[in-house]
């Protein structure tokens, strides 16, 4: 998992979020175990610059409030535990990565720091590789379909007539929208996630409900 982390805090600077398993943690401090996957405190440490970065984007400075930067990384913690979580789940519902999808990706993280070459560079600053990159493109991918299993099992879709709307709702806040054929996918994602983001919350207490869940902070 470590360098998923990693490779979270290398991509927020302007490529993507991309949680490998297991690894060496002999000698790593563990801040949690999750089914017997260790998170260690550096991974968290991590995930957290990247959440003072975002905030700071927003022009938000977190200071130097202990209780809230002890809250906030509670928070934190909590996501990575729900990401195996769910990881874990996805492969016991026989989820597997499309192909098709991980190329995509990989080719949109590709143009986005225009080339391989540049690509290649940013990943050997953390001692990666591209196959590694691809492995966690897997891992985001599984996840990306685990969404749509869930709101396919409860009878969830995104109709013609909810993207109308959020295109309708879209356009009374900002004056220059492009048309709606070329927002048309964006605007389905982010429906698909809001869906998701609905029925998350139960299905993540059922996992942590379920698993043997260990917390070191």
């Amino acid at each position: 998992m470590m360098k998923r982390v990693v490779m979270i805090a290398v991509l927020a600077l302007g490529l993507t979020s991309l949680v490998a398993c297991g690894g060496d943690t002999q000698g790593v401090e563990t801040v949690a175990i999750v089914n017997g996957e260790h998170i260690s405190a550096d991974e968290l440490d991590i995930r957290m610059d990247q959440v003072r970065a975002e905030y700071a984007s927003q022009g938000v400075d977190l200071g130097q409030d202990r209780e809230l930067l002890e809250d906030l990384r509670m928070q934190v913690l909590d996501g990575l535990i729900n990401e195996v979580l769910m990881l874990e789940y996805a492969a016991d519902q026989g989820i597997s990565p499309s192909p098709e999808k991980m190329e995509a990706e990989y080719a949109r993280l590709v143009n986005l720091v225009q080339g391989e070459d540049a690509l290649d560079e940013i990943l050997a600053a953390q001692g990666m590789d591209r196959d590694e990159l691809k492995d966690l493109i897997a891992d985001e991918v599984v996840l990306q379909e685990l969404q749509d299993h869930e709101r396919e099992a409860r009878g969830l879709v995104v109709t013609d007539e909810d993207i109308k709307s959020a295109y309708d709702s879209y356009r009374e806040m900002v004056s220059d929208v492009p048309p709606l054929d070329e927002v048309r996918p964006f605007l389905e994602d982010e429906l698909k996630r809001q869906q998701f983001m609905e029925i998350a919350p139960d299905l993540i207490d059922d996992l942590r409900a379920e698993g043997e869940i260990e917390i070191h902070l």
